[in-house]
């Protein structure tokens, strides 16, 4: 009699399990500036493509608002494309992901004027 009430409850354990989606990183490379050949019309179809939930920029905190906005407005295909996603798709996040100060080390350093 033990016997089928193990089995049941094996049952029941396994079947509610849930399964996870796995979490999948993707890495675009860009071009900074639009090129005949790329610009942010085409790197907005790669984002609709990928359907990310969260973009990363290679830049600093210092150059987004407290709610993970854009300060300025930049011509730039990462800039551009993710504002655009952004807008089309607003739950996805989009963060900053530099070292912090990395324009400031660089110059203390005379690595960038």
């Amino acid at each position: 009699m033990s016997k089928p009430i193990i089995i049941i409850l094996i049952l029941i354990t396994l079947l509610s399990c849930k399964t996870e989606k796995s979490t999948e990183i993707i890495v675009i490379g860009t071009l900074h500036k639009p090129e005949y050949n790329f610009n942010s019309e085409i790197l907005f179809n790669i984002l609709e493509d990928v359907q990310p939930d969260f973009i990363l920029e290679e830049l600093d905190s210092s150059f987004f608002t407290s709610n993970f906005r854009h300060k300025n407005v930049s011509n730039s295909n990462e800039r551009m494309a993710s504002e655009k996603y952004i807008e089309k798709y607003p739950t996805t996040k989009l963060r900053p992901y530099e070292f912090e100060g990395r324009n400031e080390y660089r110059i203390n350093t005379g690595s960038r004027p």
